[in-house]
């Protein structure tokens, strides 16, 4: 696992504020495939997660234009790694997940079948789940709202956006940041994990062969 300084600071920041002001997600704007909850209740155990030496599915994708028929480019597109930012304050946690849509559903397309609806839904609901990704330790962390929405980028580029608001029992407590996920999406084979919090910043490219951030004085 590696650590680097953090680059989007003010992002996080403007997330947490927005999330604590709202009591929700904000919402994002994609093509009409979006899915929310609010949670009133903790998630039991979260999944343990298994490590998996399998290829790597790294693709770049370096583009900046508009194509002129409502979807959108945006910087790079990497297949087989998502991006994970938080933001601590109190007990309060911000979250934003970013990843590809062939690491979640195998396909980037917009969904034209049945079935490829049927994934869609299948991905945004399990998404809104915090608990089946992320495992929070100790620190009794539930979530107050989750939302997951898909992004057509291009015809043929595609992504998951997932926010999350969480109240964290023993935010004290949270010594480690699981991350179950690896074993929720196989391809996945890095998480870049971007934190700020009353004690700094900090980033971590963490891979699926040690699926954990250590957080000894990161929050």
């Amino acid at each position: 696992m590696k650590t680097s300084t953090i680059k989007n600071a003010a992002f996080l920041s403007t997330a947490l504020a927005a999330a604590l002001a709202l009591g929700a997600a904000p919402a994002i704007a994609g093509d009409g495939h979006s899915h929310s909850h609010g949670h009133g209740h903790s998630h039991g155990a979260e999944k343990t997660a298994k490590k998996d030496h399998g290829h790597s599915h790294d693709h770049d994708h370096d583009h900046d234009h508009d194509h002129g028929d409502g979807t959108r480019e945006l910087g790079a597109h990497e297949h087989g790694k998502a991006v994970l930012t938080m933001a601590v304050e109190g007990s309060s946690v911000a979250m934003e997940l970013e990843l590809s849509a062939i690491d979640v559903i195998g396909f980037e397309t917009k969904p034209e079948t049945a079935e490829e609806t049927a994934a869609v839904e299948a991905a945004l609901a399990q998404l809104s789940t915090p608990a089946d990704l992320f495992d929070f330790g100790a620190a009794g962390c539930a979530p107050a709202e989750a939302a997951a929405e898909r992004k057509q980028l291009t015809k043929g580029h595609a992504e998951f956006i997932a926010t999350y608001s969480m109240n964290c029992a023993s935010i004290d407590q949270m010594a480690a940041l699981g991350l179950p996920i690896f074993s929720v999406y196989p391809q996945l084979e890095e998480v870049d994990v971007q934190i700020v919090s009353e004690t700094g910043q900090q980033a971590f490219e963490v891979e699926r062969e040690e699926p954990q951030v250590d957080l000894s004085g990161s929050i």
